[in-house]
């Protein structure tokens, strides 16, 4: 399968959900080469993936600002990761109604967070590196008896102007019908009457792999590995090639239906990475998981990784 040409300018993409839902655990698997603009404490499930990035706290919109700003003209990172712009938000509100921010109220309040979101957004596109946002989600409210639609959550009509901004927005969505992974990325597009999601890229479907990196590379970016994990590069090329053998894109295989023959395959290669790269189960794990949703994308269905049985 070809590659498409990579594109010329950066990605600048979010995903909301619930708290708890492995949000940021996606973004650290998916940016390893990116800086995070996180709050203390925010980036505790790197123990789970085996890798901590470099990151630099900051409290405001204005502070995440300066850092995208500076670091756009380093060239260090791949991708500025803002975790989460809706904690960010609520930060900053809280900085313009205390004194020290001028007491703001009201509609003057909420001018003075829409200008600095809109300047973040603005610094974004000019970075030079990919900028991605996580928060938390708003649901549906009615306003004279129309549907206002989910969003990410945050103040005044930045709900419905924030996504408007940006390449990808995805919802996180539970699937506890499904073993391993317990959510996926749900992108319902302009027709979804209830959530605001969509995908300029055109890789997202109504459920996507959990797996940022993943679906920017199957949109043409290359995004690289952590220093050290650079031979996850060719293991899973490899990999998903060989299982893509068994059933191309268009096939009816799911997922949920598992293949003995494709358990072999994911078997033998966890088997063959603990021998020749690492015997941290961790970074096994990580490339399993890059491997199932890149088959996952190719063949556009969902996915899970010990829905395999891989162990």
């Amino acid at each position: 399968m070809s590659s498409p040409t990579p594109p010329k300018e950066n990605a600048v993409g979010a995903g909301y959900g619930p708290s708890k839902t492995g949000k940021t655990t996606d973004l650290l698997y998916s940016f390893p080469r990116g800086l995070f603009i996180a709050l203390p404490g925010a980036l505790k499930s790197a123990a789970m993936v085996g890798w901590l990035p470099d990151w630099v706290p900051a409290k405001t919109i204005k502070e995440c600002t300066a850092v995208v700003r500076k670091e756009s003209k380093t060239g260090k990172y791949d991708a500025a990761v803002i975790d989460d712009i809706t904690l960010v938000v609520d930060n900053t509100v809280a900085f313009y109604e205390s004194k020290a921010g001028g007491g703001l109220t009201g509609w003057v309040l909420y001018g003075k967070i829409t200008d600095d979101v809109l300047e973040l957004l603005e610094e974004a596109r000019k970075a030079g590196m990919h900028v991605w946002f996580c928060g938390h989600e708003q649901p549906q409210t009615m306003k004279e008896g129309k549907i206002i639609r989910g969003s990410i959550k945050l103040p005044g009509q930045l709900p419905e102007k924030f996504p408007g901004m940006l390449d990808t927005i995805l919802r996180v969505k539970s699937e506890p019908s499904k073993s391993g992974w317990p959510a996926i990325y749900y992108c319902g597009g302009p027709r979804d009457p209830l959530w605001i999601t969509g995908d300029r890229h055109g890789v997202c479907g109504v459920s996507t792999p959990m797996n940022t990196a993943e679906i920017l590379r199957a949109a043409g970016y290359v995004i690289r590995r952590a220093p050290g994990l650079e031979w996850m590069d060719g293991a899973v090329a490899a990999v998903t090639d060989a299982v893509m053998e068994l059933a191309p894109a268009g096939g009816n295989r799911f997922f949920e239906e598992v293949q003995r023959d494709e358990l072999v395959i994911l078997q033998a290669a966890a088997d063959r990475i603990r021998a020749k790269y690492t015997q941290d189960t961790r970074h096994v794990v990580w490339a399993l998981r890059d491997i199932v949703d890149r088959v996952a994308l190719r063949r556009g269905k969902g996915n899970n990784l010990l829905s395999f049985g891989v162990t």
